[in-house]
C-alpha cells in the first residue's frame, strides 16, 4: 500500500494516494511493522501542503520512529522537511 500510494500519486491521483498510505499505516499499525508505519507518517506529511495542520504531526511521528529505529538516512529526510528554512 505504501508503493501504491506512490505510483498513485505520481499519475496525479492525490486522492487515492492519501488512501493508500492511510491503508497503509492502519495495516503497519495493525501488524506492529513500526518501520511501514514510520513510512506511510511521513509520505503522508510531505505530500500535504507546507500549511495543512496534520502536516507536522505525521513528520513529527515519522521522525520519532525513524530515531527509534536508529535509521539515519530517513531521519535526516524528515528532518530536511520539518526544519527546512
Amino acid at each position: 500500500m505504501l508503493w501504491q500510494g506512490c505510483a498513485d500519486w505520481l499519475d496525479g491521483s492525490d486522492d487515492r494516494a492519501h488512501a493508500a498510505w492511510r491503508g497503509c499505516l492502519e495495516q503497519a499499525e495493525r501488524f506492529g511493522l513500526p518501520y511501514e508505519s514510520a513510512r506511510a507518517h511521513y509520505e503522508i506529511g510531505r505530500h500535504l501542503e507546507p500549511t495543512h495542520p496534520d502536516r507536522s504531526a505525521h513528520l513529527t511521528r515519522a521522525e520519532a520512529e525513524f530515531r527509534r529505529l536508529l535509521i539515519e538516512p530517513d531521519i535526516r529526510r524528515v528532518h530536511a522537511l520539518l526544519y527546512r528554512p
